[in-house]
């Protein structure tokens, strides 16, 4: 598969980042999409699209992959590889009835969620599967604050028309609620995948269930530069194949979760944390998960501010109106005052599932 040279740079690149889910994420299979409402050509044949030249590939159909195929494809030919299948046809992430079932089980090659463990003892999964954490998470869509716009330095009309181009397709927001759901009222699931609607569906194929093992360079030594050509696929190419994990669930007497009953979670982020992690591979097969360290909490200003929230979730928790709901039982296990905090923060700490740094946003290649 080869890229043609392309001059014109994409505008709406940023687009692809515009999403943001709290993420809880878990198993997949890949269903294919059923009905006449796919009109763009899905696959798992590598055979179907090795002989092709397309203007764009775009490795990685998740939350940011998808809105960035759908815009590119409306002038561009673009090939969409996913390493995992499609969700459409899967009532384990379709139906809101059965949220959190896809936690019941993880693996390292089939399942849509592909779980690891950091160097440093947090527990995370990667989605794999078309639409990634968007298909898997809690469902909950909100907009970036104009802090954290300016802070990136994005532009505040062009980030102001994606949120609205995304929440069109998504009917995720309305008015001036902060968040939303992307769960309608029906209960079905709207992920990044159906963003792919917008498309152009002759300028796109999506290829399922395929890894890629290394990006073809050409250097051009009379413009002194390097260009992406193409990637190359593992050989023989990794197929995942169709499982019944639905079927045994629910043979299984796992029954949909009661709308009856009652719970809440409360949880505190850092929003700009400033404490650095390491990211390596650990060895050169593209199936396995990258060596990670987080590092969370290293550095002291993310410290103090996990002990500051602590303390303001304590006094909530403690105060008039939520003693009375929580009872008795609930207010002995609060945080006493004598616990470490610092301590308690390093030993609680967990992530959404939202990794920064692998891509920066910008340019995300060195001079070479």
């Amino acid at each position: 598969m080869e890229l043609p040279q392309i001059n014109q740079v994409h505008k709406l690149l940023f687009i692809a980042c515009v999403l943001f889910f709290l993420a809880s994420l878990g198993l997949s299979f890949p269903f294919e999409l059923q009905g006449n409402s796919r009109q763009w050509h899905m696959t798992s044949n590598v055979k179907e699209v090795a002989s092709k030249s397309y203007d764009y590939i775009i490795m990685g159909g998740g939350t940011c992959g998808c809105p960035l195929t759908a815009t590119l494809s409306e002038k561009f030919s673009v090939l969409l590889i996913e390493r995992g299948g499609s969700l459409y046809g899967n009532p384990l992430v379709i139906d809101k009835t059965y949220y959190g079932f896809p936690l019941i089980k993880t693996n390292k090659y089939m399942s849509m969620a592909q779980s690891f463990t950091s160097q440093d003892g947090v527990g995370n999964v990667r989605g794999r599967v078309l639409g990634g954490g968007s298909t898997i998470n809690r469902g909950i869509y909100s907009r970036a604050s104009e802090e954290f716009d300016r802070k990136v330095a994005w532009d505040k009309k062009l980030v102001k028309g994606a949120y609205e181009w995304v929440e069109s397709k998504l009917g995720t927001y309305q008015g001036n609620q902060i968040s939303g759901s992307v769960f309608d009222e029906f209960g079905k699931r709207h992920t990044s995948a159906d963003l792919l609607n917008a498309r152009n569906p002759n300028n796109l194929t999506i290829l399922l269930n395929a890894t890629v093992k290394s990006i073809i360079f050409h250097h051009n030594r009379n413009r002194n530069e390097t260009r992406a050509k193409g990637i190359r696929l593992p050989d023989p190419p990794q197929v995942a194949g169709i499982t019944d994990d639905f079927k045994i669930i629910v043979e299984a007497g796992i029954a949909p979760v009661s709308s009856n009953s009652s719970r809440i979670i409360i949880a505190a982020k850092i929003a700009m944390p400033t404490s650095k992690g390491v990211l390596e591979l650990n060895n050169t097969y593209p199936r396995l998960n990258p060596s990670v360290r987080f590092n969370y909490l290293s550095s002291e200003n993310d410290m103090k501010e996990c002990v500051k929230m602590i303390k303001l979730l304590n006094r909530i928790a403690r105060s008039k109106s939520i003693a009375f709901f929580l009872g008795e039982s609930w207010q002995e296990k609060l945080i006493g005052i004598g616990v470490d905090l610092r301590n308690f923060c390093k030993k609680n700490v967990r992530t959404f599932y939202h990794y920064h740094g692998g891509c920066t946003i910008g340019s995300v290649v060195d001079e070479h």
